[in-house]
């Protein structure tokens, strides 16, 4: 073991010294997302180098069993390369690459020894952008692969060595024969984790990862805050099982996330040591619809359990990997249900929790009477299936849990809990209050009686005592949120969050030009956007200027000051890297009101996103790529080199439709570039693919300008070009291939436009001798259908395509029920 002992001394000092570094940025108060472009290269090589060097310490240096194997004349190929007594290029790598930390660590301690406690990257980047370290670092981020390759190497020796062993033992008859087994089991375990880390990965890719969420969440709580929950007899019996199922129902603002959060912490401590205990939970958003159909929240659930599993690896979720991955497939909700029901079955007791029910909603708004379906069904068939939720007051919500046993608990913060909470933002109002101990006391009495239990009142009133300069200022706003707080129950929670909120944006209305037009643009973005933004795609969204052909990165904004200039409405989510507004309710109230305060909004983001989407992503070619698969598209899409592409291609044309006289020249500009309107239609169809999994691509059947147009349902598009459409020859006709694709990409806004066109004819042909009408048909689109039927424009007995078949032969043979009835019904 000398030799690793040898290697280890080098390794695990540069592995300290990257922990040591890592420490002195936090001590900084820094965050990784706001560091500039330059430095975050450099970050995320030294946090891959960290990584890497970690597991060689852990898994080789440290690893005895492996130490022995490789004694003797079999040295490791891997530890002989680092080894500092060789000379090897790795080990003089490796020893510049300590010696540029030293460097480094030696310079952010000066800066911390003049007594700077908090720094901006601006003043510190300077530590880590010499040439000397960015060689060391990129050289050493570099040779990565090479160490990859050099242990898969070793691995592959060790497994050809112990293989032969195993032989000769064999022959000998020794107990030896166990040992080896032993060391053999340990490599076959070792890829078997790693596979099924793959796997894991492949299930969950469409999902959100609540994990960071929930790290996100217990960050931000107060100590000794929500703890009356457990005391509660409601919960005492759910959690003892006298009925299982929980909902805690409360006012907007109650504080019911962070009780979902006390409460998965709460039982995770609890059976921190059973393994036959599993906890799963989702928290919903209002914000990610996209991300909440029912089929990638099962998906969650069941990697939740997997990984709590404690035995072999669940054999129902490899098959189902064996079975989708190479066919670029997804798993059915029926096949994820039956994943759910294999697992639940080996815990002694499971528990489902689902914060914010009342937001649980998918762009059908099916997903929470869904996913409440098939819990209430483990429920039945388990009895050691326990559910835990939180809702507002709603009757849907409450309606759904009406159809079984159910105790119900209204979450309300105690007075207590309020006075904690504004002990700690006390700091935050002028020093005059600090030298008053009864103003404190006053301010916690007033504000504490004015909200009645709701958290976020008491955040949104901090945030509107903070800039008040006197005593009978402070006093004088305090007396208005008294008289904001009288009427009836009814009408008063509206009013207290709505005149908050006005008065949040009165604040942001007052100040410098630069910070007012700050706040409108990071506003309008995460009011309007159709999506979550991380802080990369909200800093590059604000960094484009329209007519450039770059984004400049001098023109990024810290997330600091985004926040700042918002007032208190904008936080920034550390763990998942999300920008969003405090509440959901502010996004409500800003909704309900965009025409005030946010009047552009529509025409900024849709001018913003056509500006991107006409950067010359790829100015070296001609051409775009050949890529063959979607998933290189989608990658490269996501690694950060394009950061605002993905959002731009999936909903420009959205924005555009609320904004079309103003951004009219620049969608037909953009109409003119051949290329990159090709790229966002492929990687449009791409992603629809991606999402959808549907083997068929309609994108993709006409011209781009006419798929992107009938996609996004852009109605004055769709009239300009068939106005402005060039003549075809004769039996090839662009508004038959647009009302063709139309069908194809379900589209009934435009289908019913098209068919009121005078210069459609409703049974014209395509190339392969088949009407649009029977492609609605065929794929069961019964809606379209009735479009068409209601304008009595089909000739129903019209045999088409290759096989001559009518449309109600087209829709037997694809077993589309539905459509076959609504065309019986035509010819009966």
């Amino acid at each position: 073991m000398a030799e690793a002992f040898g290697v280890g001394s080098g390794v695990v000092g540069v592995v300290s010294l990257g922990l040591q570094l890592s420490g002195m940025i936090h001590k900084f108060g820094l965050d990784f997302k706001d560091a500039p472009e330059e430095v975050k290269r450099i970050l995320l090589e030294l946090s891959t180098i960290q990584t890497i060097l970690l597991e060689v310490q852990n898994s080789i240096i440290s690893n005895q069993d492996l130490g022995s194997a490789f004694s003797g004349a079999h040295r490791s190929a891997l530890l002989t390369h680092l080894d500092p007594t060789s000379n090897s290029d790795g080990a003089r790598m490796l020893q510049e690459y300590g010696k540029e930390l030293i460097k480094v660590i030696a310079e952010l301690k000066k800066m911390s020894d003049k007594g700077a406690k908090r720094m901006g990257w601006s003043r510190i980047k300077t530590a880590f952008l010499s040439p000397q370290t960015q060689e060391a670092v990129g050289v050493f981020h570099r040779q990565l692969q090479l160490l990859s390759n050099i242990s898969t190497f070793d691995s592959l020796v060790l497994g050809a060595r112990t293989n032969n062993e195993l032989k000769v033992v064999s022959k000998l008859g020794t107990s030896t024969n166990d040992e080896l087994k032993v060391v053999s089991r340990r490599q076959v375990d070792h890829y078997a984790n790693k596979k099924q880390l793959r796997i894991l990965d492949w299930l969950t890719q469409n999902s959100v990862s609540y994990g960071v969420q929930h790290s996100d969440f217990l960050e931000r709580r107060l100590p000794g805050t929500g703890q009356w929950l457990f005391e509660m007899e409601e919960f005492k019996r759910w959690h003892d099982g006298e009925i299982r199922t929980l909902l805690c129902h409360g006012i907007p603002g109650a504080g019911k996330t962070m009780i979902t959060c006390l409460t998965i912490d709460h039982l995770t401590t609890m059976y921190e040591l059973e393994d036959d205990v599993a906890i799963a939970y989702i928290y919903c958003s209002f914000q990610r619809k996209s991300e909440q159909r029912l089929a990638n929240l099962l998906a969650s659930l069941v990697r939740q359990l997997s990984d709590q599993v404690n035995g072999p690896f669940c054999t129902g979720l490899e098959i189902l990997y064996n079975r989708h991955a190479r066919k670029k497939t997804r798993p059915t909700v029926s096949e994820l249900s039956s994943l759910l029901e294999e697992l639940v079955g080996r815990f002694k007791k499971t528990i489902f929790i689902i914060d914010a029910l009342d937001e649980c909603l998918d762009n059908h708004g099916s997903a929470r009477r869904e996913i409440l379906s098939e819990i209430r069904r483990l429920e039945a068939d388990h009895s050691s299936v326990y559910f835990f939720a939180t809702s507002r007051n709603i009757p849907d919500v409450l309606a759904e849990f009406e159809k079984t046993t159910f105790l119900s608990l209204e979450i309300r913060a105690t007075d207590q809990d309020i006075e904690r909470f504004l002990d700690a933002k006390m700091p935050d109002l002028r020093s005059f209050v600090h030298r008053q101990p009864k103003l404190k006391d006053e301010i916690k009495a007033r504000i504490v009686k004015a909200v009645e239990g709701m958290f976020l009142l008491a955040q949104l009133y901090m945030e509107a005592l903070a800039d008040k300069m006197s005593p009978k200022a402070l006093r004088s706003t305090l007396t208005a949120f008294e008289k904001t707080a009288e009427g009836d129950v009814s009408s008063k929670r509206t009013r207290q969050l709505d005149d908050a909120y006005t008065e949040a944006m009165n604040r942001i209305r007052a100040q410098s030009t630069g910070l007012l037009e700050l706040a409108e643009l990071v506003l309008s973005w995460i009011v309007c956007a159709k999506s979550p933004l991380t802080a990369l795609e909200l800093k590059t969204a604000l960094a484009v200027e329209v007519g450039e052909s770059f984004v400049d990165e001098e023109n990024f904004t810290d997330i600091e000051d985004m926040i700042t200039a918002c007032n208190g409405l904008v936080t920034h989510e550390e763990g998942s890297g999300t920008m969003r507004l405090v509440h959901y309710t502010a996004q409500e109230y800003l909704e309900r009101e965009q025409r005030s305060w946010l009047p552009q909004a529509q025409i900024v983001l849709s001018m913003t996103c056509l500006s991107y989407l006409q950067f010359d992503l790829y100015p070296n070619s001609s051409t775009l790529p050949d890529w063959t698969e979607y998933d290189k598209r989608l990658n490269r899409m996501r690694d950060g080199t394009f950061p605002l592409y993905q959002y731009a291609v999936r909903n420009w044309g959205y924005h555009v439709r609320e904004a079309w006289e103003e951004a009219k020249d620049l969608v037909l500009q953009f109409l003119l570039q051949k290329k990159q309107l090709q790229l966002a239609r492929d990687c449009l169809a791409d992603l629809a693919f991606f999402w959808s999994r549907s083997m068929v691509r309609p994108y993709t059947t006409c011209e781009p300008q006419y798929s992107l147009a009938i996609h996004f349902g852009i109605k004055q598009l769709v009239l300009h070009l068939q106005e402005n459409q060039e003549r075809e020859p004769e039996g090839k006709s662009t508004s038959f291939t647009l009302l063709h694709a139309a069908v194809r990409q379900n589209s009934e806004t435009i289908v019913e436009l098209l068919l009121d066109s005078s210069t459609i004819d409703p049974n014209a042909m395509d190339e392969h001798g088949r009407t649009a009408f029977s492609y609605a048909a065929e794929a069961g689109y019964v809606n379209i259908m009735g479009i068409f039927l209601k304008r009595n424009v089909v000739d129903l007995s019209l045999r088409e395509g290759v096989d001559a078949e009518t449309p109600l032969l087209m829709a037997c043979r694809k077993s589309r029920p539905e459509a076959v009835k609504l065309l019986l019904s035509q010819n009966g």
